[in-house]
């Protein structure tokens, strides 16, 4: 998908690097500063992002499974490409809870099994 140019999120962000590449060079190194826990990196990613370019009426496409295809990609050792679904049922089967209320955070028992 990313080749083909159909894949949204890497569209958006590349269109979103032509309106304000600063800012979104500091999202990008942000997320990928280890000495934070991935869990606020990925929420202070996404919803940095949109906070930052988002219209009204137009989806932005970042989330949680556009961060682990970043993550996953540079970083193949430590993370992986998830589908949310898939690892909603794992830790509700290991008993793991999703805890906070914000996209990144809310998302963090997937952080944990990924890291």
């Amino acid at each position: 998908l990313v080749g083909s140019g159909k894949y949204y999120p890497a569209r958006m962000l590349y269109e979103y690097a032509l309106k304000d590449k600063k800012f979104v060079r500091g999202a990008l190194r942000n997320l990928l500063d280890h000495s934070v826990g991935v869990g606020r990196r990925v929420d202070n990613f996404v919803n940095g992002m949109n906070e930052h370019f988002m219209q009204k009426g137009v989806q932005s496409y970042f989330d949680y499974r556009f961060v682990s295809f970043i993550l996953g990609a540079l970083f193949p050792e430590q993370y992986i490409y998830v589908k949310a679904v898939e690892t909603t049922k794992l830790a509700k089967r290991i008993n793991l809870a999703q805890s906070g209320n914000r996209i990144g955070m809310k998302h963090d028992h997937r952080s944990y099994l990924l890291t």
